[in-house]
């Protein structure tokens, strides 16, 4: 059940970095784009999080899990692409998890520190 719970949350975070890139424009209401060095750690660890999360056991186990005969079963090619694609992620599944652990640390800093105003935001784009 976490594995649901964990998509919820990745979906959650790549909503929060799409609308981080049209911030609000202070007086006018109106947003434009802008990208700048919290975007870029924003975006990184939605990948890194996506990479582990779509690289979970329980997923692959869900998309392929119990099928002898690929070709025996109703969207047997559908399910073994997938299970593929999982596996290929699934592979590489502890580099994923430390990787997205350091970078849910470092963004999380990143955010609290730019709240804390230490410095100002200046976007790149």
């Amino acid at each position: 059940w976490f594995l649901y719970a964990a998509i919820a949350v990745w979906g959650i975070l790549v909503y929060d970095a799409a609308i981080a890139l049209y911030p609000e424009i202070p007086g006018t209401g109106a947003r434009a784009f802008h990208f700048g060095l919290g975007n870029f750690i924003m975006w990184v660890n939605v990948l890194l999080l996506g990479g582990y999360t779509f690289g979970c056991h329980a997923l692959r186990h869900l998309v392929g899990g119990n099928v002898d005969c690929w070709s025996c079963t109703k969207f047997g090619q559908t399910r073994h692409k997938l299970w593929s694609i999982v596996t290929k992620f699934n592979e590489k599944h502890m580099q994923w998890a430390w990787s997205s652990l350091i970078s849910v640390a470092l963004t999380d800093f990143y955010i609290y520190w730019l709240s804390t105003h230490v410095t100002t935001y200046q976007p790149w784009l």
